[in-house]
């Protein structure tokens, strides 16, 4: 047998139907899905200790209100998207998200003592949870992204972006988890009618002073 599990549509479908009394699934050596189409509901759960793999003709994978759980990296060529879902990146070793297509989710939680590099971008409609790790975003054309009303929790100078974020927001402050990677240096914005803006902190000499402290709270403010 592979390492991936392969599974043909029906054979996918029978599985999710068989544990929906539970409402848990495990891969124990990965997952690969070649166009099936995967819908989570209620609170569904697959769980994958290794990689994940969405590949395929047909838009295929909707957690819809349930929860995904990959310890291994992410490729995503189809449609990965999530109405009230919950993404989980756990692994214990570098995790990468990859593939021709972005993510959509609506909770993603970071959850990896070593790090997650960003190749292809990530959306989170509603929160993002710093639990443990990095997450490096080095393009600033696949960051992670956040749509208007979404947030973040507990970033620390241990669990931030390294790398870019984007945000949209309408009329309300907004601010970014970003820092250089053993520092948080968190940029905010101030409420402006509508802009979709990137931001990385990006260190450097600021060359001789003096400098005077500033008197606000975030280290980085734009007013």
């Amino acid at each position: 047998m592979h390492n991936s599990i392969h599974m043909k549509y029906h054979f996918i479908r029978t599985i999710l139907l068989l544990f929906s009394s539970i409402n848990l699934l495990h891969a124990q050596n990965g997952f690969y899905n070649n166009g099936s189409e995967i819908t989570l509901t209620g609170t569904s759960l697959i769980s994958i200790r290794g990689n994940f793999s969405n590949v395929g003709t047909t838009p295929n994978l909707r957690l819809g209100t349930g929860s995904l759980y990959i310890s291994g990296d992410v490729e995503n060529n189809q449609s990965f998207s999530s109405a009230a879902g919950n993404l989980y990146l756990n692994g214990t070793s570098q995790q990468e998200v990859k593939g021709t297509n972005p993510i959509l989710v609506n909770t993603l939680t970071i959850n990896n003592p070593t790090s997650i590099n960003l190749t292809t971008g990530i959306t989170v409609s509603s929160v993002v949870n710093f639990s443990n790790g990095m997450v490096n975003a080095p393009n600033k054309n696949q960051p992670l992204h956040l749509l208007i009303g979404a947030s973040y929790s507990s970033a620390s100078d241990q669990r931030h972006v390294n790398g870019y974020v984007s945000r949209q927001s309408i009329g309300t402050d907004v601010s970014y988890p970003v820092g250089d990677g053993s520092r948080l240096q968190v940029i905010a914005i101030g409420s402006l009618s509508n802009f979709n803006y990137v931001a990385r902190y990006q260190p450097g000499d600021a060359l001789p002073g003096p400098f005077i402290a500033g008197s606000q709270p975030t280290p980085l403010k734009i007013l």
